[in-house]
């Protein structure tokens, strides 16, 4: 068993942070790190004492709000921005610390970072927010093993400057779903449904990323402009049966959307007799 290096060690308790996520769209955790200690952490929900989106709905979805745009419109806060909230409440100063994040700030959350002082921001999966991506310049370089970006970020406004760990994300096609709706593939969408899956298995949080690296490169292969949901489901499930059972069943209990116990014991006999 390899030990994890201290990214990989406080990026995957991110990973356990943003499983508390009562978003809707999509469970995104931040932790707030200096010194190889954590001063805080964060995840995308209500505010405290407000009624969950899982609860009421998400306003979002109803107005039917791309992903990146009108941040004003949305009932919860970003991981980042609780993150920082929770140190300024409990009077912990992070000038000068590591924000560990699943998913690329927004431009709210950029600012924000910039003006708490925050030296290097590590993250793994995009957003698409083109003004967060163009507030700043960058400096650019390959991070070990070639399956990140090392970028050195400089606010244009105050010429602070800081470091952030990016994953190579190539042109992916859009997902067309059930309703005929389309919309970019979102990585870390996939992962929480396939995480809810693995709760409480012998999953590694690296045995999941690495399943979407495959569907990521068996996608950019295709050449497909768009890709039906069921496509990517049917796939993801195989890919379970061969790593856990369980996994596989609660995911395709969720997937298929079974009408009663019958279709459901079906399933289940047909795993049984492979």
């Amino acid at each position: 068993m390899s030990r994890p290096g201290w990214d990989q060690y406080f990026m995957e308790i991110t990973h356990l942070v943003a499983k508390r996520s009562t978003c809707l769209r999509r469970q995104v955790g931040a932790v707030l790190v200096k010194d190889k200690n954590i001063l805080a952490t964060g995840y995308n929900g209500a505010p405290s004492g407000v009624a969950h989106c899982l609860d009421v709905g998400c306003l979002r979805e109803q107005l039917q709000i791309p992903s990146g745009e009108r941040h004003e419109l949305c009932r919860g806060l970003h991981a980042e921005q609780n993150a920082i909230i929770q140190a300024a409440k409990h009077g912990t100063n992070i000038n000068g610390a590591i924000l560990y994040c699943t998913t690329m700030p927004c431009i709210i959350c950029s600012k924000m970072i910039i003006n708490a002082g925050i030296k290097r921001v590590v993250y793994e999966g995009g957003y698409p927010d083109e003004l967060a991506a163009g507030m700043i310049r960058v400096d650019s370089r390959p991070d070990k093993g070639g399956a990140a970006i090392r970028r050195r970020r400089e606010c244009e406004s105050c010429g602070k400057r800081f470091t952030t760990h990016e994953r190579i994300e190539e042109i992916l096609p859009l997902v067309l779903k059930k309703d005929g709706r389309r919309e970019p593939f979102d990585r870390m969408k996939v992962i929480a449904g396939i995480q809810k899956a693995c709760e409480k298995r012998p999953v590694s949080v690296e045995t999941i990323e690495k399943l979407l690296d495959r569907l990521e490169a068996r996608l950019q292969e295709g050449n497909d402009r768009e890709v039906p949901s069921t496509a990517i489901g049917e796939w993801v499930m195989n890919e379970l049966h061969e790593i856990d059972e369980v996994a596989y069943v609660r995911f395709a209990s969720v997937y298929r959307s079974f009408k009663d116990i019958n279709e459901f014991m079906v399933e289940l006999q047909d795993l049984l007799k492979k």
